[in-house]
């Protein structure tokens, strides 16, 4: 039958690694009743499982050195944080990775999705803009002509709507503007709100278009899986 070679193992079932008979004593299966088997078989050796102590889950490498000092056994087995000094240590037997998953579903696609950079509020907002801007351009035209009545200035309301419209898209360009003073003061307000709103939004659509087609349903990181959950 060979060297006898007496290995230390778990003293009762522990899946995946150990399955015993809690009557007979006898190892039935599991990783290590395996693993120890073949390697007896390869070897030539006639293998002997010893059962550990219960002590043995909470300090593996304590437990087996201290058998092995005491002859109980001539192989046990250790976690590799700690190599102990005066004991020959083999390659891993076995190297474990253990992975987190998570949920994950595919972004939905939608039909006027180019507008879902900004929110509907600010979509509100910007028209309410433009209607304003076509309101202060008929005071603007009222002041400067000095004959032209209310109701004409309210007319052109539909057309002031447009040029406002427009140069919100920075596709137009209104000699209004740039009389009176009070028209180019305008002009320059209406520039600046048409940077902010196209830098924003440029800077907002690449985003959006550069995500990830999924959203992931849970923590994306063991940093979140540390934060309590509202």
């Amino acid at each position: 039958m060979g060297t006898k070679l007496r290995v230390g193992m778990f003293a009762t079932t522990f899946p995946p690694w150990t399955k015993r008979d809690e009557q007979s004593g006898l190892y039935t299966g599991g990783f290590h009743f395996e693993y120890y088997r073949e390697l007896g078989r390869v070897g030539g050796y006639q293998i002997e499982f010893v059962p550990f102590p219960p002590e043995f889950i909470n300090d593996f490498g304590g437990v087996a050195a201290k058998m092995l000092d005491d002859g109980k056994i001539d192989m046990g087995w250790d976690t590799p944080f700690m190599l102990r000094s005066g004991y020959l240590y083999s390659p891993p037997m076995l190297k474990l990775t253990h992975n987190i998953i998570t949920r994950r579903i595919a972004r939905p696609v939608a039909a006027f999705q180019v507008f879902s950079p900004f929110t509907p509020e600010l979509w509100y907002m910007i028209l309410g803009s433009i209607f304003v801007g076509a309101v202060v351009m008929c005071l603007l035209q009222h002041i400067q002509s000095s004959n032209s009545s209310p109701a004409a200035s309210v007319a052109r309301l539909p057309g002031y709507i447009y040029h406002t419209f427009a140069a919100l898209l920075g596709g137009d360009e209104y000699d209004l503007y740039h009389s009176p003073i009070f028209g180019r003061i305008y002009r320059l307000g209406l520039l600046f709100l048409v940077l902010i709103t196209s830098a924003t939004y440029t800077a907002n659509l690449a985003a959006y278009l550069t995500r990830k087609p999924y959203i992931i349903k849970g923590p994306r990181s063991l940093e979140d899986v540390k934060r309590p959950r509202p």
